[in-house]
Protein backbone atom coordinates (compact mmCIF):
# COMPACT_ATOMS: atom_id res chain seq x y z
CA UNK A 1 0.00 0.00 0.00
CA UNK A 2 2.65 2.55 0.69
CA UNK A 3 4.98 1.85 -2.33
CA UNK A 4 1.63 2.62 -4.22
CA UNK A 5 0.80 5.51 -2.23
CA UNK A 6 4.40 6.88 -2.84
CA UNK A 7 3.56 5.93 -7.02
CA UNK A 8 0.53 7.97 -6.98
CA UNK A 9 1.97 10.81 -5.39
CA UNK A 10 5.44 11.57 -6.86
CA UNK A 11 3.56 10.40 -11.10
CA UNK A 12 0.97 13.52 -10.23
CA UNK A 13 3.39 15.68 -8.81
CA UNK A 14 6.52 14.62 -11.43
CA UNK A 15 3.99 14.41 -14.73
CA UNK A 16 2.72 17.17 -17.06
CA UNK A 17 -0.55 16.82 -15.49
CA UNK A 18 0.87 19.30 -12.74
CA UNK A 19 2.37 21.73 -15.04
CA UNK A 20 -1.17 22.06 -16.54
CA UNK A 21 -2.73 22.49 -13.16
CA UNK A 22 -0.08 25.26 -12.48
CA UNK A 23 -1.08 27.50 -15.14
CA UNK A 24 -4.40 27.11 -15.04
CA UNK A 25 -4.34 27.69 -10.91
CA UNK A 26 -2.50 30.79 -11.35
CA UNK A 27 -4.87 32.34 -14.36
CA UNK A 28 -7.51 31.16 -12.23
CA UNK A 29 -6.30 32.74 -8.87
CA UNK A 30 -5.42 36.04 -11.13
CA UNK A 31 -9.20 35.86 -12.24
CA UNK A 32 -12.34 34.89 -9.64
CA UNK A 33 -10.30 32.16 -7.81
CA UNK A 34 -9.45 32.86 -4.20
CA UNK A 35 -7.30 30.05 -3.25
CA UNK A 36 -3.60 30.79 -3.81
CA UNK A 37 -0.85 28.72 -5.94
CA UNK A 38 1.36 28.33 -3.11
CA UNK A 39 -0.84 25.44 -1.80
CA UNK A 40 0.01 23.59 -4.99
CA UNK A 41 3.30 24.53 -6.10
CA UNK A 42 4.53 23.53 -2.45
CA UNK A 43 2.40 19.78 -2.29
CA UNK A 44 4.78 19.81 -5.82
CA UNK A 45 8.12 20.85 -4.20
CA UNK A 46 7.86 18.37 -1.66
CA UNK A 47 7.97 15.23 -3.99
CA UNK A 48 9.43 16.58 -7.06
CA UNK A 49 11.91 19.68 -6.44
CA UNK A 50 12.44 20.69 -10.57
CA UNK A 51 8.88 19.74 -11.15
CA UNK A 52 8.33 22.27 -7.94
CA UNK A 53 10.36 24.92 -10.18
CA UNK A 54 8.88 24.49 -13.34
CA UNK A 55 5.33 24.33 -11.76
CA UNK A 56 6.34 27.63 -10.31
CA UNK A 57 7.17 29.18 -13.68
CA UNK A 58 4.28 28.03 -15.20
CA UNK A 59 1.81 29.80 -12.51
CA UNK A 60 3.66 32.97 -12.46
CA UNK A 61 2.62 32.93 -16.84
CA UNK A 62 -0.97 31.48 -16.11
CA UNK A 63 -0.89 34.71 -13.63
CA UNK A 64 0.31 36.79 -16.44
CA UNK A 65 -2.26 36.15 -18.62
CA UNK A 66 -5.37 36.32 -16.10
CA UNK A 67 -3.74 39.30 -14.50
CA UNK A 68 -3.38 40.95 -18.10
CA UNK A 69 -7.08 40.15 -18.64
CA UNK A 70 -8.16 41.15 -15.45
CA UNK A 71 -6.60 44.81 -16.58
CA UNK A 72 -7.96 45.09 -20.04
CA UNK A 73 -11.42 44.48 -18.62
CA UNK A 74 -10.90 47.09 -15.89
CA UNK A 75 -10.46 49.03 -18.49
CA UNK A 76 -13.89 49.13 -20.29
CA UNK A 77 -16.07 48.04 -17.43
CA UNK A 78 -14.16 49.46 -14.10
CA UNK A 79 -17.11 49.53 -12.13
CA UNK A 80 -18.53 46.32 -13.04
CA UNK A 81 -15.30 45.01 -12.22
CA UNK A 82 -14.58 46.63 -8.81
CA UNK A 83 -18.24 45.19 -8.20
CA UNK A 84 -17.33 41.65 -9.26
CA UNK A 85 -14.37 41.97 -6.90
CA UNK A 86 -16.14 42.11 -3.90
CA UNK A 87 -17.91 39.02 -4.80
CA UNK A 88 -14.65 37.45 -4.40
CA UNK A 89 -14.34 35.44 -0.86
CA UNK A 90 -11.52 37.18 0.98
CA UNK A 91 -11.59 40.62 -0.36
CA UNK A 92 -13.03 43.79 1.49
CA UNK A 93 -14.11 47.23 0.23
CA UNK A 94 -11.03 48.48 2.17
CA UNK A 95 -8.71 46.38 0.26
CA UNK A 96 -10.04 47.46 -3.32
CA UNK A 97 -9.77 50.71 -1.84
CA UNK A 98 -6.63 50.76 0.06
CA UNK A 99 -4.94 49.45 -3.46
CA UNK A 100 -5.87 52.54 -5.27
CA UNK A 101 -4.47 54.44 -2.85
CA UNK A 102 -1.15 52.78 -3.11
CA UNK A 103 -1.08 53.21 -6.53
CA UNK A 104 -1.49 56.40 -6.24
CA UNK A 105 1.16 57.07 -3.33
CA UNK A 106 3.44 54.91 -5.24
CA UNK A 107 2.97 53.83 -8.56
CA UNK A 108 3.67 50.34 -9.96
CA UNK A 109 5.60 49.37 -7.38
CA UNK A 110 2.88 49.06 -4.81
CA UNK A 111 2.20 45.90 -6.15
CA UNK A 112 5.16 44.39 -4.34
CA UNK A 113 3.57 44.89 -1.55
CA UNK A 114 0.31 42.51 -2.30
CA UNK A 115 2.30 38.94 -1.19
CA UNK A 116 2.83 40.05 2.38
CA UNK A 117 -0.19 42.25 2.94
CA UNK A 118 -2.69 39.56 2.14
CA UNK A 119 -3.99 41.54 -0.11
CA UNK A 120 -5.27 39.18 -3.38
CA UNK A 121 -2.73 39.83 -6.62
CA UNK A 122 -6.12 40.23 -8.88
CA UNK A 123 -7.50 43.75 -6.97
CA UNK A 124 -3.66 44.85 -8.05
CA UNK A 125 -4.94 43.93 -11.52
CA UNK A 126 -7.63 45.53 -11.69
CA UNK A 127 -7.03 48.67 -10.06
CA UNK A 128 -3.94 48.81 -12.30
CA UNK A 129 -6.30 49.48 -15.48
CA UNK A 130 -8.27 51.73 -13.95
CA UNK A 131 -5.41 54.22 -12.39
CA UNK A 132 -3.78 54.00 -15.97
CA UNK A 133 -1.20 51.89 -14.97
CA UNK A 134 1.44 50.91 -18.18
CA UNK A 135 0.31 47.69 -19.12
CA UNK A 136 2.99 46.27 -20.26
CA UNK A 137 4.83 47.49 -17.20
CA UNK A 138 2.30 45.79 -14.66
CA UNK A 139 2.70 42.28 -16.80
CA UNK A 140 6.00 42.47 -16.05
CA UNK A 141 6.24 43.22 -12.97
CA UNK A 142 4.34 40.49 -11.90
CA UNK A 143 7.15 37.72 -12.60
CA UNK A 144 8.65 39.22 -9.37
CA UNK A 145 6.17 40.32 -7.58
CA UNK A 146 4.23 36.37 -7.85
CA UNK A 147 8.08 35.07 -7.69
CA UNK A 148 8.80 36.67 -4.30
CA UNK A 149 6.17 34.42 -2.18
CA UNK A 150 6.20 31.64 -4.52
CA UNK A 151 9.56 31.01 -4.21
CA UNK A 152 9.80 31.22 -0.50
CA UNK A 153 6.96 28.20 -0.04
CA UNK A 154 8.94 26.13 -2.69
CA UNK A 155 12.26 26.34 -0.83
CA UNK A 156 10.42 25.64 2.31
CA UNK A 157 9.20 22.66 1.17
CA UNK A 158 11.88 21.64 -1.30
CA UNK A 159 14.06 21.32 2.20
CA UNK A 160 11.38 19.76 4.10
CA UNK A 161 11.36 16.94 1.57
CA UNK A 162 14.75 16.44 1.14
CA UNK A 163 15.40 16.54 5.02
CA UNK A 164 12.83 14.38 5.62
CA UNK A 165 13.36 12.32 2.36
CA UNK A 166 12.70 8.58 3.91
CA UNK A 167 9.65 10.29 5.89
CA UNK A 168 7.75 11.56 3.08
CA UNK A 169 8.47 8.27 0.64
CA UNK A 170 7.45 5.97 3.37
CA UNK A 171 4.39 8.46 4.89
CA UNK A 172 3.10 10.51 2.02
CA UNK A 173 -0.63 10.35 3.06
CA UNK A 174 0.76 11.37 6.62
CA UNK A 175 2.67 14.73 5.30
CA UNK A 176 -0.21 15.79 2.89
CA UNK A 177 -2.42 15.36 5.42
CA UNK A 178 -0.37 17.59 7.75
CA UNK A 179 0.22 19.94 4.45
CA UNK A 180 -3.84 20.11 3.95
CA UNK A 181 -4.20 20.86 7.68
CA UNK A 182 -1.39 23.94 7.75
CA UNK A 183 -3.30 25.52 5.23
CA UNK A 184 -6.73 25.35 6.12
CA UNK A 185 -5.32 26.61 9.60
CA UNK A 186 -3.59 29.69 7.39
CA UNK A 187 -7.18 30.50 5.74
CA UNK A 188 -8.82 30.14 9.15
CA UNK A 189 -6.60 32.61 10.47
CA UNK A 190 -6.92 34.64 7.52
CA UNK A 191 -10.84 34.52 7.57
CA UNK A 192 -10.63 35.61 11.53
CA UNK A 193 -8.25 38.71 10.63
CA UNK A 194 -10.80 39.96 7.98
CA UNK A 195 -13.64 39.29 10.32
CA UNK A 196 -11.77 41.66 13.24
CA UNK A 197 -10.78 44.52 10.31
CA UNK A 198 -14.61 44.73 9.70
Amino acid sequence: MKSKGIGIFERVFSSRVSLIISFLWGFAEATLFFIIPDVFLGAVALFSPMCGILCCIMSILGAMLGGGLMYLLSCRIPQTMLALLTKVPGITDSMITQVGINYKMYGLKSIFLAPWAGVPYKIYAVQAGIHGIDRTAFILATIPARLERFILVIVVMMFLGYRFRRSVLRRPGYWMTAYAVFWIACYVAYAIYLNGRT
